[in-house]
């Protein structure tokens, strides 16, 4: 797709993507070390880390930025910096990545089970309500970085599963959440980060 091509990825890449404010309680650090763990065991692999700091959050961001460009694998994890065209980006990946340590309601989720993305996500509060394991999704404990690779590994070895949670995923979205309603939400949402991000 052109998402795709805009990133330089290729059809053998398998992308997994995060989304979210650049901020430890998000659980990119986590994810960085799932990337590094299984990026140097399948070099087709690619991560995208989609998303910016808000105000007051300039720090983090710092942390998780250098942690990226002091990586071994920094030709396969790329940071997109704020984005308000998430809908588009997650048409690029392939196995998205929720591993947020404390969610009350996880819209970004939703959004991307609704594109038919199978999901690996911590097992928090509001993530329990949306994701049946091992029908819409997988779940881990947060900050359990060895359970969460185990976790995406499945789901790189496995064009079936991922097809299946994927669809599972849809399908309940669909059954169960105004989708429109949702993505109001999620517009709003990016509308108010970006008044923070220009103050």
């Amino acid at each position: 797709s052109e998402v795709r091509r805009e990133f330089g990825y290729t059809a053998e890449n398998l992308v997994i993507g995060i989304v979210g404010r650049l901020q430890v309680g998000k659980g990119h650090l986590e994810f960085l070390k799932m990337a590094e763990y299984l990026g140097e065991r399948y070099s087709h692999l690619r991560f995208l880390i989609i998303g910016g700091a808000t105000y007051g959050e300039e720090a983090e961001a710092a942390q998780i930025r250098m942690k990226v460009q002091n990586s071994p694998l920094q030709n396969q994890i790329r940071l997109t910096g704020f984005r308000n065209d998430i809908h588009r980006l997650l048409n690029a990946l392939d196995i998205f990545v929720f591993p947020s340590h404390a969610e009350a309601f996880g819209l970004v989720l939703l959004e991307a089970m609704a594109t038919g993305l199978p999901v690996v996500s911590s097992n928090c509060d509001g993530v329990v309500d949306i994701v049946t394991n091992r029908v819409e999704g997988l779940l881990v404990p947060p900050k359990e970085v060895a359970q969460l690779t185990a976790a995406v590994e499945e789901l790189v070895q496995s064009p079936e599963l991922r097809h299946r949670l994927g669809q599972k995923g849809r399908q309940k979205v669909k059954a169960q959440f105004d989708l429109e309603q949702m993505v109001d939400k999620i517009e709003d949402l990016y509308f108010t980060l970006a008044l923070s991000n220009n103050r």
